[in-house]
């Protein structure tokens, strides 16, 4: 992929080769954040953030990380204050035409599947998606790979357990199409019946080769997986606890590697209990860290200024 000019809409449409190359410009500019300063190779750019749903961690850190490279920020964090969420209900069409004329690049983040590559089909800027209803997440999945990259020193040969809703949570299905790129990856899926994978997304991981089982507890992999992710199951069951086999909680790492790592998009419920916090497996909170650092790599990328760190 020439990254430059691109929009960023989905992790199908990247190779291992274009993965890997976000994670070297993310590596050269790892120690800004590290050092929480600031360089100017974006000083002349301006990114829109256009947030239809809301959002902590996707909002802020595409934010800090164009801040971070010397670049401004503008946009909105909820659509009732915009011409499309009010009564007047403006077109997408007609919402990007109008802000390609105010930003050099634009962040969205959409409650319907889509809305992000159609937005793009109007504007002649470049889009991120930053989530779009439950269809995907890319930039999520490519920290959360950067991740396990900083963290476990590999994405290749690696197992992982991912527990989620893998119906509605996009984060999955990204996840899923990056770590189908390398080598060697097995991933075990745990979800209730009724949440298991979209057809179409068990159609891409099935064509993309990718080595993966479903299973029906945590405990039946815990001492072979190197990652668990763990993502919201509750929410979509009402106000029902999380059921047990889908919790990660410390008494349950007791069995795992000593080196696995449990990751987590956030926020997070009960699926996830505050004792992982205290172990030596939780990387969650570094994984946001990563997150404004991948997110620095792609506007550099994108605006063709790798050159210029």
């Amino acid at each position: 992929m020439d990254f430059e000019g691109r929009d960023i809409l989905s992790l199908l449409d990247f190779s291992r080769e274009d993965i890997e190359k976000v994670f070297e410009v993310a590596d050269k500019l790892e120690h800004i954040v590290n050092q929480r300063t600031r360089i100017d190779i974006l000083k002349d750019k301006i990114l829109g953030t256009l947030f239809f749903q809301p959002s902590t961690r996707t909002r802020l850190s595409f934010e800090s990380a164009m801040l971070r490279l010397g670049g401004g920020v503008t946009g909105f964090a909820d659509a009732k204050v915009s011409r499309a969420g009010d009564k007047y209900k403006e077109s997408i069409a007609d919402t990007a035409r109008v802000i390609e004329n105010y930003v050099d690049a634009v962040a969205m983040r959409h409650y319907e599947d889509g809305m992000p590559a159609e937005f793009a089909k109007y504007a002649e800027i470049p889009v991120i998606n930053g989530g779009d209803g439950s269809n995907e997440h890319p930039t999520q999945g490519l920290l959360d790979l950067y991740t396990i990259k900083k963290e476990l020193g590999r994405i290749d040969d690696i197992e992982i357990l991912i527990v989620s809703d893998m119906k509605n949570e996009r984060v999955i299905p990204s996840l899923l199409y990056g770590l189908a790129k390398f080598d060697d990856v097995k991933v075990h899926l745990l979800s209730p019946e009724e949440f298991k994978l979209k057809k179409e997304v068990y159609d891409n991981i099935k064509k993309m080769k990718l080595d993966y089982n479903e299973i029906n507890n945590l405990e039946e992999v815990i001492d072979k997986v190197d990652v668990i992710y763990s993502n919201v199951i509750r929410e979509k069951r009402g106000d029902a606890p999380t059921p047990d086999q889908y919790v990660v909680n410390a008494k349950k790492l007791e069995k795992a590697k000593k080196d696995l790592i449990v990751l987590h998009p956030l926020p997070r419920l009960d699926e996830l209990s505050d004792d992982v916090d205290f172990t030596p497996h939780a990387r969650y909170f570094e994984e946001t860290k990563y997150g404004v650092i991948t997110r620095m790599a792609l506007l550099t990328l994108i605006f063709g200024r790798e050159n210029k760190i």
